[in-house]
């Protein structure tokens, strides 16, 4: 699996980075299998804190040791790449590699192979993620706190639309309505309701 090499033999031969790839506006790559960067366009090389693509490539020695802010992860990205000959949507933590500050990013990238089948480098794009990350994160603890608050309360909390379809039911349903909150769930409201107070 994989692309095929084109292009120079070097992989980091100027020529051999093309002007989409200078262009994209998220960061994109070439890097060996064993974590040296050959290549790096504009928006990656701001996105690791540096100037310009020569002062990161002379900077960054291993990116496996210099990157992830969780070694494992670039185990995990091999473990996948090897097995596939790609990864998608690989989200991680990472450091902007002059400034060391962290940043949250979604990787996708595949093998390219010469003529034998041999592995000539890694090609991929990185995308800086942090803020929806941050959003994501946020919503998680709210919804955490929202759970617990509700789950400990004696007075049955319920969530649903409009129309009265329970998405969330607490704790408390079964002391009131001897149901479990999760057979609430899927329910309309009105159904749980003496007909004559429906209105």
């Amino acid at each position: 699996t994989g692309a095929d090499a084109m292009g120079p033999q070097d992989p980091t031969h100027p020529s051999d980075f093309s002007t989409l790839f200078e262009l994209l506006p998220i960061g994109a790559y070439r890097s060996t299998a064993q974590g040296r960067q050959l290549r790096a366009n504009r928006a990656l090389v701001r996105m690791n804190g540096y100037a310009t693509e020569a002062e990161l490539l002379s900077s960054v020695k291993d990116i496996g040791t210099e990157w992830y802010v969780d070694p494992q992860r670039r185990r995990e990205f091999m473990a996948l790449i090897e097995r596939d000959g790609q990864v998608r949507n690989f989200l991680s933590e990472v450091y902007r590699h002059k400034t060391r500050e962290r940043i949250w990013v979604k990787e996708d990238a595949h093998v390219v192979r010469d003529a034998q089948g041999q592995v000539v480098y890694f090609e991929g794009t990185v995308e800086d993620v942090t803020a929806a990350h941050a959003a994501q994160a946020s919503l998680e603890q709210q919804e955490r706190w929202f759970r617990a608050l509700t789950d400990k309360a004696q007075v049955l909390t319920i969530v649903c639309s409009p129309e009265g379809a329970i998405v969330y039911a607490s704790q408390a349903a079964r002391t009131l309505l001897g149901h479990a909150p999760e057979a609430l769930q899927g329910s309309n409201l009105f159904d749980w309701m003496h007909p004559e107070d429906v209105d």
